[in-house]
């Protein structure tokens, strides 16, 4: 809008000074029919006109007027909002302007001039948020939404992989748990159980190169002889090339030291000495009681009495000094530490008491088996065993029905062998209530043991004041 355009809006607004110098009210019509301004409400304030700042036509009749009337003077002016409501430039503004004059003024051409500013910049800024709006990435056009609609398709499908990926390795680890839990609950299950499958992200590795053929085999003269023995070891429908049993034992080296807990040898060497054991707990009441020793048999008895004794001995000195032990959270596997803490145990004391040589008296007394009594005092070696087998046993608990089972033989066998010795003692066939000595002497006197430990009754009354002691 030009400066001229300008001034004629305003000498439209602005009323001529009333002859007093005050200014008069706009009209309210008379704004109505101006174009391109918005309606407003004129707000009244006084205004004291000071020198240089009316224009010329707002002098009275008597010339320019004096200090102290412009002092005096008061009028109202409305407040005005200038606006470019212009959509196009400013160029476009300057080609309209002709034909956008406003109608002649009924009112003199008294004008308020206000001075104008350039809106050229305001334009150009205007136009430069404009473009800077355009080229921001926020607020783009259908290309960018469609960009940003592809980046959120992708990042949708990653994560929707990764998902499926995870799930699929908790699925295997779950697998594998559980495969896992069976075999601790039954280690007797195969090994050759199916594998977990490999991920499918990975390829299947390339088969194995086949081997390379065999060589060609030589032929040997006839006349030819082996120099060395080939030894088979046939199992199932496969046979293996074993050394010679001998040959093994030869060039087996005893170890320094054994660990009791974890080695197999010292368990398979506590079963040999449970066997002696049992031996004599089980044989020398037998011997006492029974009449089964004799000078014809003799030799046979004393044969393993004494392969049981060696036994004991070998025990004693050559695996129980090579037990490792713990001290201070330490494994000790030197030889003389080890062999100190054997003799300071209580072991050792009931090994030794267990081959006292009694046996000694035989060339006084005879060979009668109750000097062998002190061999049953080895029982410790019987207890460890049992604890030892059962930590290797993946059913442990059929041999504890085993061994249940044996207790309560041996009080039957203990029982039925008193039970002869009391019959001896009062005289075979002297009562009803002893062993008549018909039969095999161990089966009947093991059967009148079963029938008193059961309390099945059918038995006959004891007679004498013996008999009555030794049945209750």
């Amino acid at each position: 809008m030009s400066r001229h355009s300008a001034d004629v809006e305003l000498s439209r607004l602005v009323p001529d000074a009333s002859p007093d110098g005050h200014c008069s009210q706009a009209f309210p019509e008379a704004v109505d029919d101006l174009p391109n301004v918005p309606h407003y409400q004129a707000t009244s304030f006084p205004l004291r006109c000071r020198g240089g700042m009316l224009n010329l036509s707002f002098q009275g009749d008597g010339g320019s007027p004096t200090h102290h009337a412009l002092e005096g003077m008061a009028f109202t002016r409305p407040a005005v909002s200038i606006e470019d409501v212009d959509s196009g430039s400013i160029t476009e503004a300057f080609g309209d302007e002709e034909s956008m004059k406003p109608p002649a003024s009924p009112y003199k051409q008294r004008t308020l001039t206000v001075p104008m500013t350039s809106t050229a910049p305001k334009s150009r800024k205007r136009t430069q948020s404009v473009g800077e709006n355009a080229d921001d990435p926020l607020d783009g056009g259908p290309e960018e939404e469609e960009v940003m609609e592809r980046s959120a398709s992708a990042v949708s499908h990653s994560s929707t992989v990764v998902t499926e990926r995870l799930q699929e390795l908790v699925r295997l680890f779950k697998g594998r748990t559980e495969k896992v839990k069976e075999r601790l609950i039954d280690p007797e299950l195969s090994s050759d159980e199916e594998s977990p499958s490999a991920s499918p992200s990975k390829k299947a590795a390339a088969p194995p190169p086949p081997p390379p053929p065999p060589p060609p085999e030589e032929k040997k003269p006839e006349g030819a002889v082996p120099t060395v023995d080939e030894h088979y070891c046939g199992m199932l429908c496969c046979k293996f090339k074993t050394r010679p049993w001998w040959t093994q034992l030869h060039n087996y080296k005893f170890p320094s030291s054994i660990d009791p807990l974890t080695n197999l040898m010292y368990v398979l060497w506590l079963f040999f000495v449970v066997m002696a054991w049992n031996w004599n707990c089980w044989l020398i009441p037998v011997r006492w009681a029974f009449p089964y020793q004799t000078p014809t048999n003799i030799h046979y008895w004393l044969f393993m009495d004494y392969l049981c004794d060696l036994i004991y001995l070998l025990d004693i000195v050559v695996f129980q000094v090579r037990l490792q032990f713990v001290r201070g959270g330490d494994i000790i596997t030197d030889k003389k530490a080890m062999r100190e803490h054997y003799i300071k145990t209580d072991r050792f004391k009931m090994d030794v008491i267990s081959l006292l040589p009694l046996d000694l008296f035989y060339f006084k007394v005879g060979v009668k088996s109750i000097l062998r009594f002190p061999r049953i005092l080895k029982y410790m070696a019987f207890f460890e065993f049992n604890n030892r087998l059962e930590a290797i046993l993946s059913k442990a608990y059929i041999y504890r029905v085993i061994r249940t089972t044996a207790y309560l033989l041996y009080c039957l066998h203990m029982n039925a062998c008193f039970y002869y010795w009391a019959s001896d003692y009062e005289g075979l066939r002297s009562t009803k209530w002893v062993y008549d000595g018909e039969g095999n002497s161990y089966i009947r006197c093991y059967y009148w043991a079963v029938k008193t430990l059961i309390t099945i009754g059918g038995l006959p009354d004891p007679q004498t004041l013996f008999e009555l002691w030794f049945q209750y």
